[in-house]
């Protein structure tokens, strides 16, 4: 360590001596430990100016210097100072000089792992993109074989679609033409054989029920039909009610035979025949004859005005409905008619007269299912729609309302 003598070469020798005494319990005397002792008391404030020096401890004048070290001892002090500021530069230099070229063998090694990094970096993503391309190439030739198979395939498919389609060919010609010749031809004499088994049970009904169509009347089973609608009401005969009777029966066993639907059902009752009117869904009963117990051979007669009066207008409201119920037995018959009738011949011809005349009475719709079972395609007919019969429902219920009718 640096000694603290500050130039003297004595004071190293006198601070031993001082400290001596000062462990023996002596205090210092003279020497430089007391004189500093007495300097440092000097220099408190309020004390006297110290008169030695602090370095070389000769006794000072305060005139000569008032301050603690003499100038001999300032200049050497500053003299050494500077030397060893000096050497302590020298040393600096070195060691910047050493730190500059670590810094500089630092940089290096940093920038040649960086390079060396970059080039490890650069040999893996070279050898990536090899192993990429050879991927690339191996797809590429496996896309060509995969290619060329499926062509192959698609070869093959087309030779077995076209030799299926030769056989298919084959068997249509050879075997299912033929067949559906005879299963056509089959069917034929099975749709005639129908045919004509409808037919004869149609006539075998009409046969049956005895109709008979004259110029005095028409009657079935021996019972004369009404030939005008106002000449029957509910005070009509028994003949009469029952063969208007059997006239809705003969409609329904009719339109059965031909397996052809009615737009208005036909039901029967023990007491009377109803229609069921309303359109598609048929919730409308309307009654083809009145009940037996209300039929007698005469009129009723009353014997007051006020009883007259209302067996009047219940008989009015009677002769409405029974109008209807007429209107949609014929027009139950014109549906049948208009099945069994072929499209641009006479027979069209004399549906459209017999619609435009809208002769609704039992005699007419006898005559028209009489029409029914003279058709030449009798049993050749089928199902049709009945959105005609619903509208002409539609519009005689209106006129009804009115009071539009006319007979």
């Amino acid at each position: 360590p640096r000694s603290n003598n500050l130039g003297c070469k004595g004071g190293t020798r006198e601070r031993a001596r001082d400290t001596r005494e000062q462990q023996a319990g002596k205090g210092p005397k003279s020497g430089r430990g007391g004189e500093r002792e007495g300097n440092m008391a000097a220099s408190r404030p309020g004390q006297p100016t110290p008169t030695r020096c602090y370095c070389c401890s000769v006794r000072r004048s305060a005139q000569q210097s008032p301050s603690l070290i003499c100038p001999a001892c300032l200049a050497a002090k500053l003299k050494s100072l500077r030397e060893e500021t000096e050497q302590q530069k020298a040393k600096a230099a070195v060691a910047r000089d050493k730190l500059n070229a670590e810094i500089l063998r630092f940089e290096r090694q940093r920038q040649r792992s960086r390079q060396q990094a970059l080039q490890q970096r650069i040999v893996t993503l070279r050898e990536s993109c090899a192993r990429t391309r050879d991927q690339m190439f191996e797809g590429r030739i496996d896309a060509a074989d995969l290619r060329y198979r499926t062509i192959e395939k698609e070869q093959e498919v087309t030779e077995a679609w076209g030799l299926l389609k030769q056989k298919q060919r084959d068997v249509v010609t050879m075997v299912l033409e033929p067949l559906r010749s005879c299963l056509e031809e089959e069917v034929q004499v099975n749709l005639e054989e129908l045919a004509e088994l409808r037919k004869s049970k149609v006539l075998q009904a009409m046969e049956f029920f005895q109709v008979g169509v004259g110029s005095s009347g028409a009657e079935i089973q021996g019972m004369p039909l009404p030939r005008y609608i106002h000449s029957f009401n509910r005070g009509g005969s028994i003949a009469e009610c029952m063969a208007i009777t059997q006239l809705g029966r003969l409609t329904d066993i009719v339109a059965r035979y031909l397996n052809i639907p009615l737009p208005f059902a036909i039901d029967y009752k023990p007491s009377q025949c109803i229609i069921r009117g309303g359109g598609r869904e048929g919730n409308v009963e309307l009654a083809l004859s009145p009940p037996l117990h209300t039929v007698s051979g005469a009129p009723p007669s009353s014997a007051s005005g006020v009883t007259a009066a209302s067996s009047s207008s219940s008989d009015e409201d009677w002769m409405r409905q029974y109008r209807r119920a007429l209107h949609l037995l014929a027009l139950n018959v014109r549906h049948l008619l208009w099945t069994q009738i072929e499209e641009g011949t006479e027979e069209e011809e004399a549906y459209a007269k017999i619609c435009a005349t809208n002769d609704v009475s039992p005699l007419g719709t006898l005559q028209t299912l009489k029409a029914v079972c003279q058709q030449r395609r009798l049993g050749h007919g089928e199902v049709q729609g009945c959105e005609y019969a619903y509208a002409q429902e539609k519009l005689f219920a209106v006129a009804g309302r009115q009071g539009e009718i006319t007979v």
